[in-house]
């Protein structure tokens, strides 16, 4: 019986420190509490998300020079960086130079994603963020929200040398109730993933 309890307190443990670190990982990663706590452009749009995720990662140089890496994200322009290896392992490779065709973004610009939607420019301030608006076909994905999402990429802390690349994504909160029945932090996941990735690609390219 004492074995049994202890195996029992044992798996208890791991699933709560399963699922903090689902939590953390889903909502925030290399970001500061200032960070998080801080208002960035784009966040009035969606007020009340269901989840808020901030991530950051330090790039290697100033905000000026990274600023063309990230003006040409996207599906059909730059692509969405990874690391090389990553990319030979998928036959997919993004830009490994800044395209030039792709340096000159304004408010309203419509840019494609994966998944048959795109992301409209809301808007941007040159060297410093960009912050886009989901949309599919042309409209916006939900009717109680003005976007299903809104995806805020900011420099800040420039310096020569380096700088912080912080996301924001504010999800809108799902209007079927399946959707509601999964956690806010699951999407996070995925999110974390991704992102993940695409700092290690872009750190790739500035060095």
């Amino acid at each position: 019986m004492k074995r049994t309890r202890t195996i029992l307190v044992i798996v208890l443990a791991v699933i709560v420190v399963l699922v903090l670190a689902v939590h953390i990982l889903g909502t925030h990663s290399g970001v500061t509490p200032a960070q998080i706590s801080e208002a960035l452009p784009g966040d009035k749009v969606i007020a009340d998300p269901w989840i808020s995720i901030d991530r950051a990662a330090t790039l290697p140089v100033s905000a000026e020079v990274a600023w063309p890496w990230i003006q040409q994200l996207g599906k059909d322009r730059g692509g969405w960086y990874a690391p090389f290896w990553l990319e030979d392992v998928l036959h997919e490779h993004a830009a490994s130079t800044t395209l030039q065709q792709f340096q000159h973004m304004n408010v309203g610009d419509v840019v494609p994603d994966w998944g048959g939607g795109s992301l409209k420019v809301l808007s941007l301030q040159q060297n410093q963020y960009v912050v886009y608006g989901s949309f599919h076909n042309g409209e916006a994905t939900t009717t109680a929200q003005p976007y299903a999402f809104t995806w805020a990429l900011v420099l800040e802390n420039d310096t020569p040398t380096s700088t912080s690349f912080h996301l924001r994504l504010r999800l809108a909160k799902p209007n079927g109730r399946s959707a509601k029945l999964i956690p806010p932090s699951l999407p996070g996941l995925i999110d974390y993933a991704t992102d993940v990735v695409m700092f290690d690609g872009l750190k790739e390219r500035l060095r």
